[in-house]
């Protein structure tokens, strides 16, 4: 009931966030007010969502074969199909809803990176936090939870600071990558698929 309740709750925030255009104000102030002298540092930040997507997975498996451990390589494979699987719902998600991005909707925001297909959600902010979140699950070391979530979090405000994504995105990336991972973690550890 809890969880039905706080969903109900997050559809109605954003659904008031939308409808009171609180993104565009939101994204102006992130965007257009931002310290240009962390461009690069947030342009560069923003990609290395999709170098540690692949990089984390697969040094997992490979540090689990080289230690001849399978519970280790296990854990690599579980990160690595999560993450296929929510590309796969992100994909699905960005053609069903085809927002617009929001400096093609906006004079005011400037663009400084890439944004390519519709914008909702936020693929690189769902990317980031499902990493962070299936690592998290199958290693639990507080530092290294910390650091992932902080980068993860990083990851989707770059979005914003480059002008190629609303907060509703990010927010909604966020949820989707958070959700749809706790839940096939539930449903592998039922299964006893891996873990």
């Amino acid at each position: 009931m809890k969880k039905i309740a706080l969903l109900s709750l997050l559809i109605i925030t954003m659904s008031a966030i939308f409808a009171l255009d609180i993104d565009a104000d939101i994204l102006r102030k992130v965007n257009t007010e931002r310290i240009k002298s962390l461009d690069v540092f947030f342009i560069a930040l923003s990609f290395t969502a999709e170098y540690l997507y692949l990089f984390i997975p697969l040094g997992i498996i490979l540090w689990g074969v080289v230690k001849k451990n399978n519970i280790i390589r296990n854990k690599g494979y579980f990160v690595f199909i999560i993450l296929i699987i929510n590309s796969l719902i992100s994909f699905a998600l960005k053609n069903s809803f085809d927002r617009v991005r929001p400096f093609a909707a906006y004079d005011f925001v400037e663009k400084i990176s890439v944004g390519g297909s519709s914008s909702f959600p936020s693929g690189h902010t769902m990317s980031a936090i499902t990493l962070a979140f299936a690592v998290s699950l199958m290693f639990k070391n507080r530092y290294l939870q910390i650091f992932l979530f902080a980068w993860a979090i990083l990851v989707g405000y770059s979005r914003m600071h480059c002008g190629v994504h609303y907060f509703t995105d990010v927010l909604a990336g966020a949820f989707v990558g958070l959700i749809a991972t706790y839940g096939f973690y539930l449903l592998f550890k039922k299964n006893k698929w891996l873990i």
